[in-house]
């Protein structure tokens, strides 16, 4: 009885160009076809081919000693080991098999070359440790355990409960490539030492530790997880919680626990405790680097998402939330593509250094939206880090600075969003080296009527608007050019927050040019674009009955300016052809 079970997406002409790894250099990777084998992603099966294996009938544990097929059915509470040559394939094909062990693994492989385990058409199929095994100075702790490389493939269900240890663990090399997977483990969910590729299939894990991990720190060329294709979804710990939430009331708490700003709300947060016991409760944590090139994510973590030496993500569809960072990289970390929605976490993308190139990102977060950092520098002035955004979509709700680099900032492309909380020392943009400007569109909100920016950017002109009254938390910002006399939108924003202030920027936008800002459709501004930033100077704000402020970062004339200059003049600052009301500097 031959059984057609998968059919593997092409992979075969995806390219993984290089393998980042702790330092910042590239060790050499091959293309993804050669990440795996036919015989890992195979289904396919003959039963008059294969050795029967009737589970019931079992009086003790069932040894495999050779290679081939061995078809598993029935149920028992004896384990399966497999002790074969070296060079031995053994495949197991789980065909409705209950395996429950009052301690070590339900199936565990001492010796073969690899063991593939293929989930049978349509089977459901149960493994169960009990208890973590030790025995000849090893202990066993998964319910699927391989000393070697392991693969699953195929297209039925596996369901695994690992009540003292993890719920799959491979020595080496693991690659997912089919099935349903609903793991429930005391620690790790997934856990290669060496690699982990994720092909395909539909993974569920509930983990006391982290979801899905790989241990090896001593070869460089190891130690990664990567993601082609398939769903997974991870909870680790109690999950991120209610970590953040914006609080629309009157007097709301930022996370570090000073004031609302301006009695018009603020942030509350939920820490997740941590003690010198808690184990690492990480989505997906690799030792070297991690890559995302598709499939779908949905991580609910106490811990970070995403951690790894170095992170790449260029394609697929994550949810991340978590307690702490939703993608966190020691080295660099790179998102080129995909939609990434992060709306719960302390902050979204930290790393060493963060390139933004493409993709649709939304983050709402408790710290900062985005952070550049040099963990190994004394936190004092320029540390060498990095943030660039270059294309891509890019939405940011912080509780402190929406962009935040301990170095430099570099804006070239793309479009980015910014609403943040209000304190005296944070804001949305902070950056302790250089910080321009030179492409992109960038639309800010705050709840003030001005704000200092600490290094706020050169390059591109930068307008400050103050409106009349507060906005509500989601209503839509729109930034249009008036080419041709006609309105052509050239991004879109909506803060999560109120806001009193919007500032824009965009290399569409030359300084004259004639724009609009609305606000929920309403126009709070029509006239030109206004001069370049300057640095280190507050934003003007609308004096009595005013609408505008002034451009955001002009330098105050020497004897100020009026507070009550009627509607309809402009302040000696403020130089907005069409504005509404005078200005004053604070």
């Amino acid at each position: 009885m031959k059984r057609t079970i998968i059919s593997l997406l092409c992979v075969l002409s995806l390219m993984w160009t290089g393998l980042c790894v702790p330092g910042g250099s590239l060790a050499e990777a091959p293309d993804a076809s050669s990440l795996y084998k036919k015989k890992d992603v195979n289904a396919d099966w003959d039963e008059k081919n294969a050795t029967v294996v009737d589970l019931s009938a079992l009086t003790e544990a069932c040894e495999i000693s050779r290679d081939g097929d061995y078809v598993l059915r029935g149920e028992t509470s004896f384990p399966v080991v497999v002790n074969a040559a070296e060079d031995d394939d053994v495949r197991l094909i789980l065909d409705g098999a209950s395996i429950t062990a009052a301690s070590g693994p339900a199936i565990r492989e001492n010796a073969a070359d690899k063991l593939i385990i293929t989930l049978a058409d349509g089977s459901v199929n149960t493994l169960v440790s009990q208890a973590a095994l030790e025995e000849n100075g090893e202990k066993y702790s998964a319910a699927l355990y391989a000393k070697d490389d392991l693969s699953l493939n195929g297209a039925g269900t596996l369901k695994i409960e690992s009540a003292g240890g993890h719920g799959v663990q491979s020595k080496a090399d693991l690659i997912i490539a089919g099935g349903v997977l609903e793991i429930t483990s005391a620690k790790d969910g997934l856990r290669g030492k060496n690699t982990v590729t994720l092909l395909g299939g539909d993974i569920s894990v509930t983990a006391g530790g982290d979801g899905i991990t790989t241990t090896q720190e001593n070869k460089p060329e190891k130690g990664w997880i990567m993601m082609l294709d398939g769903t997974v979804n991870i909870t680790t710990g109690s999950g991120a919680g209610e970590a953040i939430s914006l609080d629309t009331g009157m007097g709301g708490m930022q996370p570090d626990g000073r004031g609302g700003f301006g009695g018009r709300g603020g942030w509350k947060k939920r820490e997740t405790v941590k003690t010198a016991d808690t184990p690492s409760q990480k989505g997906i944590k690799a030792m070297t680097s991690l890559t995302v090139l598709g499939g779908t994510l949905n991580l609910n973590c106490a811990d970070d998402a995403l951690h790894a030496a170095s992170i790449t993500v260029s394609g697929g569809t994550l949810d991340l939330r978590t307690g702490d960072d939703a993608m966190h990289a020691d080295g660099e970390l790179t998102v080129s593509g995909g939609t990434v929605n992060i709306p719960v976490c302390k902050e979204g993308l930290e790393g060493l250094k963060v390139n933004v190139s493409g993709g649709t990102i939304s983050v709402v977060s408790s710290d900062d939206g985005i952070n550049a950092s040099n963990s190994a520098a004394d936190g004092r002035g320029d540390d060498g880090s990095l943030l660039t955004v270059s294309g891509g979509s890019l939405f940011l709700t912080a509780g402190n600075d929406g962009l935040d680099s301990n170095g430099s900032i570099a804006l070239s492309g793309g479009v980015i969003g910014i609403w943040t909380a209000q304190n005296a020392m944070d804001g949305p943009i902070d950056c302790n080296g250089e910080a321009k400007q030179t492409g992109g569109t960038l639309i800010i909100a705050t709840l003030s009527e001005s704000r200092t920016i600490a290094t706020p950017f050169e390059g591109q002109p930068i307008m400050a608007v103050t409106l009349e009254q507060a906005a509500e938390a989601g209503s839509p910002i729109g930034l249009y050019t008036l080419a041709d006399g006609a309105e052509k939108e050239l991004a879109a924003f909506t803060p999560l927050g109120s806001f009193l202030s919007v500032f824009v920027s965009s290399d569409s936008l030359r300084e004259g040019d004639p724009c609009v800002i609305k606000v929920k459709d309403a126009e709070v501004f029509n006239g030109t674009m206004s001069a370049n930033v300057t640095t280190g100077v507050t934003a003007g704000r609308g004096g009595r009955g005013g609408r505008m402020g002034a451009p955001f970062g002009q330098v105050p004339p020497a004897d100020g300016t009026p507070e009550d200059a009627p509607e309809g003049e402009v302040g000696p600052a403020g130089r907005f052809p069409g504005g509404r009301g005078g200005h004053r500097h604070p």
